[in-house]
């Protein structure tokens, strides 16, 4: 009797499609690939949809519908439905995403909206969502005030929405402005800032991405200009948090230019990972049950050049890293009990950023 195979798993890839200042994209689009859990392997790469640099792409819990920011200096966001069996996807029209250089989006758990990070203008939009899955015109966007010390700290700029799943309120990571600010989210999708939910971090850090702890009662914010993970501890039952600790996501004595991108935290919560763009690999911490804090366990070659997104497999066994200046992703094998990272498989992907396993 033969064995039966292990069914794949949906890969959602998002990319860059035309030269910038930053990147010089290659891609045609939106696109997706099937993942062997079993084999740990990634399959050929097809186009999904032909879209302008869809770098951040979200898709909702039931499959159904999937969004891409449109990262120029025009700003625009497209939403389309998506066939939960195949993964074909059908453009339902773009908007205007509030500002310049969009970078993330965060679709409310609610449903009813669309929040919109704006690198380049650091604002914050809100896109209503429509029954059938398509958006309106921004009914509201946010731009707080501040700087940083370094060059690129001129004025803000919003790197990513996330939702802290205790409060429900609304948390913008700024690298601009060192900080992570709290804002709650009303019916209309009006913002409105919680200056007791932010937290301001030291100057320079430069604050890109967040990710929370299983039980929420810790998030950890990697910041791209100085290389680090900053631990942050709820603060009792309010929606504040401290500075509990800070680790680098390099190793001792690396003095060349890198900046870290990514954090994800392994299902377990043992594991925290870190991709590091320039020094090209990834970091891989201990997280401490009892206080949350980190020990950098190892430090662990990309395998390509520019690692932007980490995505582990649904099972846990697996890392997938999106390479997006050699164009590939890469896939590591996970072994929790030494916390290491093992290169497993090479798939090519032409400027590869985001990684998403969609539901449905």
């Amino acid at each position: 009797m033969s064995k039966l195979s292990t069914p794949t798993i949906p890969l959602v890839i998002g990319t860059y499609t035309e030269k910038l200042s930053h990147v010089n994209g290659t891609a045609d689009g939106v696109l997706g690939a099937d993942f062997d859990p079993a084999a740990g392997t990634l399959g050929p790469v097809r186009l999904l949809a032909a879209t302008r640099n869809p770098s951040w792409v979200a898709v909702d819990p039931s499959g159904s519908f999937l969004y891409a920011v449109d990262e120029n200096e025009h700003g625009g966001v497209a939403a389309f439905a998506r066939d939960p069996r195949t993964g074909a996807l059908n453009a339902l029209g773009e908007r205007p995403s509030g500002g310049v250089d969009p970078c993330h989006l965060l679709l409310h758990p609610e449903g009813r909206f669309l929040l919109v990070a704006n690198y380049g203008t650091g604002t914050v939009s809100v896109l209503p969502r429509r029954p059938d899955g398509s958006l309106g015109e921004p009914v509201s966007s946010v731009r707080p005030t501040g700087s940083g010390p370094l060059p690129r700290q001129e004025g803000p700029h919003a790197h990513m929405v996330a939702l802290d799943p205790v409060t429900g309120l609304v948390l913008v990571v700024d690298l601009g402005r060192d900080a992570v600010t709290g804002y709650a989210l009303d019916q209309a999708g009006l913002l409105t800032a919680v200056p007791e939910a932010s937290v301001t971090l030291p100057p320079g850090t430069g604050p890109r991405h967040l990710a929370f702890s299983g039980n929420a009662e810790r998030l950890y914010v990697v910041s791209e200009l100085s290389n680090t993970v900053t631990v942050l501890t709820r603060e009792g039952e309010g929606p504040g948090f401290r500075i509990s600790g800070s680790r680098s996501t390099l190793p001792a004595g690396h003095t060349g230019d890198s900046g870290a991108a990514a954090i994800r935290i392994s299902a377990s919560g043992r594991l925290l990972f870190a991709s590091n763009r320039g020094h090209d690999s990834i970091a891989v911490f201990r997280v401490d049950p009892a206080d949350g804090s980190l020990t950098l366990a190892t430090v662990e070659p990309a395998h390509g050049q520019g690692p932007r997104d980490l995505l582990p497999s649904p099972d846990g066994r697996y890392l997938l890293t999106a390479c997006q200046d050699t164009g590939s992703v890469q896939v590591f094998a996970v072994d929790e009990n030494e916390a290491t990272l093992t290169h497993h498989h090479s798939a090519p992907v032409p400027t590869p950023v985001s990684l998403v396993f969609p539901a449905g």
